[in-house]
């Protein structure tokens, strides 16, 4: 999905001194040429500065560090080519090395997985901000995309919001449902701009992904199972707490039986975190697991 940005496959043909015809194919990641929605958004929201500064300015170090402990997981597409004039981003094309998206939830032996993948992206991060006059990323300009100018520009998704709930008053066995929802169209709007206040006293900060669910990652799997995954779409990562991650990922990759097991996923991805932590050789003490549920 790419709701902020126009995204298509190129291939490309050329030639070389050689008498082969090589081809490549490629991701291109730009902005929305005709009016509409999209353009309104971007004109608050700036996600091709923010994923171009992500690849520019973060993931070379978080790279390096990970060599650095012989960790050769890739955790990014490599970018080719980006440009501000207009805005364009340029990837290497996953498919041709065999990855593919999940349409299904995941179990809770495949979620476990993703949890690990989160924590190391959580990890790297905070240990680059616990370091951070060796390092080029400056977190604290990470600041969350969503506020008041881009609420009023999504007032048609809110306005969606109240037409679910008045169709749900016709659905036979919602009533609770409908009822919670109804309470919740109130408030719903200054709750979500709450979420997203930038906050001092959260004492357990990392670089969030924003947006992750299920439609932003690729896997290479073997008989249903992952072997590899690929994070994408850097454009709403901002500096918070990891909890904001944490709830998209019990509720948009793994299915019910990994929410009721939604403590022991906190669990594997503190320790996880922890553990990635210690192998960087982080000499600050990382948050605790309270800290974490609080």
């Amino acid at each position: 999905d790419h709701f902020l940005s126009i995204m298509f496959r190129v291939k490309i043909s050329y030639t070389s001194q050689s008498k082969d015809i090589p081809s490549r194919s490629l991701i291109v990641k730009t902005i929305p040429v005709d009016d509409g929605t999209k353009k309104e958004m971007l004109k608050v929201m700036p996600v091709f500065e923010r994923e171009t500064q992500f690849y520019t300015e973060v993931l070379p170090d978080m790279e390096r560090l990970m060599k650095s402990i012989g960790d050769d997981e890739k955790i990014a597409p490599r970018l080719i080519y980006h440009d501000s004039d207009p805005f364009i981003l340029i990837f290497e094309d996953l498919s041709v090395y065999g990855y593919e998206m999940n349409k299904e939830f995941f179990d809770f032996g495949n979620t476990v997985k993703v949890v690990k993948r989160l924590a190391k992206f959580h990890a790297l991060s905070f240990y680059m901000n616990d370091n951070k006059y060796n390092f080029y990323a400056d977190f604290t300009k990470f600041t969350p995309m969503i506020n008041e100018s881009v609420i009023e520009r999504m007032k048609v998704f809110f306005e969606g919001f109240n037409y679910v709930v008045e169709e749900a008053k016709n659905w036979p066995g919602f009533e609770k449902i409908v009822e919670k929802l109804s309470e919740q169209n109130e408030t719903f709007v200054k709750k979500l701009l709450s979420i997203y206040e930038p906050n001092a006293n959260f004492e357990f900060k990392v670089l969030c992904h924003g947006d992750y669910h299920i439609k932003n990652m690729m896997f290479i799997k073997n008989e249903g199972n992952i072997d590899k995954t690929m994070l994408l779409d850097y454009q709403l990562c901002f500096w918070t707490s990891p909890a904001y991650d944490l709830i998209y990922l019990l509720y948009a990759f793994g299915d019910a039986s990994c929410r009721k097991r939604r403590q022991e996923i906190l669990l594997i991805y503190y320790e996880f975190f922890t553990e990635y932590l210690n192998r960087l050789g982080c000499l600050t003490k990382p948050p605790t697991l309270l800290q974490l549920n609080m």
